[in-house]
């Protein structure tokens, strides 16, 4: 991840005052995919955002973002006997990524991304006797996205897509999916 976050800051110093930087938020409906065999009850949907800044080329077809990545958060029960444990579960990231854009019209943008992502998850539980634990699990794995862009003025730019990563917990992989709408300034 390093290198990948080296890579990118070294290709915005080379590319000078040609290229444009962005910043931007969003909110996102994430979908976190826990494990929901032998509960009583599983949540795997939760709210989430996006934190991103980076680059673009002058002619806005590629460049570079890094994101601070709430990836949501679910729950679960089980109960063994008549002893019930309750298990919170929350994933953040960072991410570094090239972004390929596409124009549909002067307005109107498609985009998608690849890169990597630095995935933080983490398990809560705590049961009926009132014994509690704690798990957190750290993983680099793929990032992609896709997304569209609606430019309201020449530097600002609504923004809905689609991002996909994976984490870890229990030693387990959990894809990760979120879906947002955000805004985008351009300097």
């Amino acid at each position: 991840m390093k290198k990948i976050v080296v890579g990118l800051a070294g290709a915005m110093l080379a590319s000078g005052v040609y290229a444009q930087t962005f910043i931007g938020a969003s909110l996102t409906a994430n979908k976190v995919n826990i494990d929901c065999g032998g509960t009583v009850s599983c949540t795997s949907h939760g709210a989430g955002g996006k934190v991103f800044g980076g680059y673009v080329s002058p002619t806005r077809n590629i460049g570079g973002e890094l994101s601070y990545l709430l990836l949501g958060t679910g729950n679960s029960a089980t109960v063994s006997g008549s002893v019930r444990t309750n298990t919170d579960y929350e994933a953040t990231g960072v991410a570094a990524a090239m972004v390929f854009r596409g124009v549909i019209t002067p307005r109107f943008w498609v985009h998608a991304k690849a890169g990597l992502a630095r995935v933080e998850m983490k398990a809560d539980s705590r049961d009926s006797l009132g014994v509690s634990s704690s798990t957190t699990e750290s993983t680099t794995q793929p990032y992609f996205g896709v997304g569209l862009e609606y430019s309201v003025f020449d530097s600002a730019m609504w923004v809905a897509y689609l991002d996909s990563t994976k984490g870890k917990i229990n030693g387990h992989s959990t894809p990760l999916t979120g879906l947002g709408l955000g805004l985008e300034f351009v300097f």
